[in-house]
């Protein structure tokens, strides 16, 4: 811990066994770790024309860090944020849920992708931090940051507006937010959907709570000042097989926060 800011410390991992890869990586020294996602080769896709040598970046939900540790390699300076252990990200308290095994199952899955965080960034020789704490409380005394990423994490927040308004406070540049859409969605779909995905006849459905269209998502970092955006659409390939359709919103701030209004 670094004065006020809770840096989390490097977790001492020893084998690739002992880990969870959200991520497909390519290490040194481990050869390739095949993950859920693979994201090598495909800058194009989550960064567009982003500069990011000399940047400072906010990356909310790390996972094993792919995006993190390629924007490190591109010249970043990069702060991810996330959960200390013992804390549970916002799971939906499903009544027919056994509240027990879920978070018993959490815990476990979370420690093991930190670990393959852990493992991957002492492989890389990376210079990245790690705040550990939720997105609704990341310091800003850490900041300020140029630029925001939010990959796939807002689906999983019970209040994506409030992470988003709060971490937006501090970045000065540039928001890129990277979210599964709609399948039938596309740029002609009229209105700016939010859905809500909990179902009480799925008790294992527990951590994600929205689905957006992108457009909702557009008009969300809009309102927080971030009016100039570019949306790409794409698919990635999650497991072996499946195309998942994801739509990154790159956009950049065109007005200062309402904070910095009222404190006039």
């Amino acid at each position: 811990m670094t004065g006020t800011i809770p840096y989390a410390e490097p977790l001492e991992v020893e084998s690739p066994d002992e880990c969870f890869w959200y991520h497909t990586m390519d290490l040194p020294g481990l050869g390739v770790m095949k993950g859920a996602w693979d994201f090598r080769g495909q800058d194009e896709f989550f960064f567009s024309n982003t500069e990011l040598t000399g940047k400072r970046v906010l990356e909310i939900g790390p996972a094993t860090g792919a995006l993190g540790f390629r924007m490190e390699e591109l010249g970043a300076e990069v702060t991810s944020v996330e959960l200390p252990s013992g804390s549970n990200w916002d799971v939906v308290p499903l009544a027919s849920a056994n509240p027990a095994k879920v978070f018993a199952g959490r815990e476990t899955n979370m420690r093991r992708v930190k670990n393959s965080y852990w493992l991957s960034h002492k492989a890389l020789g990376s210079g990245n931090k790690v705040i550990s704490c939720s997105a609704y409380d990341t310091p800003h005394e850490s900041g300020p940051y140029d630029i925001a990423v939010f990959a796939s994490v807002l689906t999983h927040m019970q209040n994506p507006f409030q992470a988003l308004a709060h971490n937006l406070e501090m970045t000065t540049e540039r928001v890129i937010i990277v979210e599964q859409h709609p399948p039938d969605w596309t740029t002609a779909t009229p209105g700016a959907r939010i859905t809500f995905q909990p179902d009480c006849r799925n008790p294992d459905f527990y951590d994600t709570w929205w689905s957006f269209t992108p457009t909702a998502l557009v008009k969300m970092v809009g309102v927080l000042g971030f009016e100039k955006v570019i949306l790409i659409q794409h698919e990635q390939i999650c497991g072996t097989k499946t195309a998942v359709p994801l739509a990154t919103i790159i956009a950049d701030r065109t007005r200062p926060p309402f904070k910095a209004y009222t404190e006039e």
